[in-house]
């Protein structure tokens, strides 16, 4: 619909003869023939652009939580960046799959072949994960580094909120509780 924000579920579409002059947010977005935007963009999933004109801003909704997590770990215990990755992504991933499922479910079908159910499936993506990152020399635990899991959750969380931060990640929901239950499960 013509306006001048929208905002919509599952897969929205904007085609021929429909402009929306504000911003648009959906989880997934088709943006066809004749549809325009010419605000802002917030896409949590997919977007598909067939031939409409997106004048603006795009966002693609972006979880740089592990990173956040994993440049703690690298101030406080001098492991490298790609070393924090492979031991919090796991975390991550298993902490947050609820809001995660479906682009768990689309790595393990895409990337490792992988078929099932779905919760099977993505955490049989993530174990597969954890075995590549072994097998090029990083760990996936912290003991692997001779770091205490206990005290890192209580360093970072405590870091966390010193600096203000409420929850990190795509949606904004993962609070400093669940940062030390994440590192607290890469034992």
């Amino acid at each position: 619909a013509d306006g001048s924000n929208f905002t919509g579920d599952g897969v929205s579409q904007i085609v021929g003869g429909v402009t929306v002059d504000g911003s648009v947010t959906s989880e997934n977005l088709e943006l066809a023939a004749g549809g325009a935007i010419s605000g802002t963009a917030t896409i949590g999933g997919t977007m598909v652009w067939s031939g409409g004109t997106l004048y603006g801003v795009l966002t693609i909704a972006q979880d740089w939580s592990t990173h956040g997590i994993g440049h703690e770990i690298t101030a406080f215990y001098g492991l490298d960046h790609a070393q924090t990755l492979a031991i919090i992504w796991p975390g991550v991933a298993r902490n947050r799959m609820a809001g995660k499922l479906a682009k768990l479910v689309q790595y393990g079908q895409r990337v490792w072949g992988l078929s099932g159910a779905d919760a099977e499936v993505a955490e049989a993506a993530i174990e597969k994960t954890e075995q590549f990152f072994t097998t090029v020399g990083c760990p996936t635990r912290l003991s692997a580094y001779k770091v205490d899991a206990g005290e890192a959750a209580k360093r970072v969380s405590e870091r966390f909120v010193a600096r203000g931060q409420g929850g990190i990640g795509e949606r904004g929901d993962i609070t400093t509780e669940e940062v030390a239950k994440i590192i607290l499960s890469r034992r």
